[in-house]
């Protein structure tokens, strides 16, 4: 499993590029993969893409 963690205060900022966050060979396509229902946690996090596109892909495991 690798899930996505953004810790409390993390920022992100892209100047109108676009932000991805995924995984696998093609992060556009594929999964951020998290045990339970925490592949992806953004805790007090600030994402601005400036007027680019923002993509999040996460899976839970089915394992859990």
């Amino acid at each position: 499993m690798n899930p996505v963690f953004f810790g409390f205060n993390s920022s992100i900022y892209s100047n109108g590029g676009a932000v991805i966050i995924g995984g696998g060979a093609n992060p556009s396509v594929g999964y951020a993969v998290g045990a339970s229902s925490d592949a992806v946690t953004l805790r007090q996090s600030k994402i601005d893409t400036g007027g680019g596109s923002l993509t999040i892909n996460g899976q839970a495991s089915s394992s859990y």
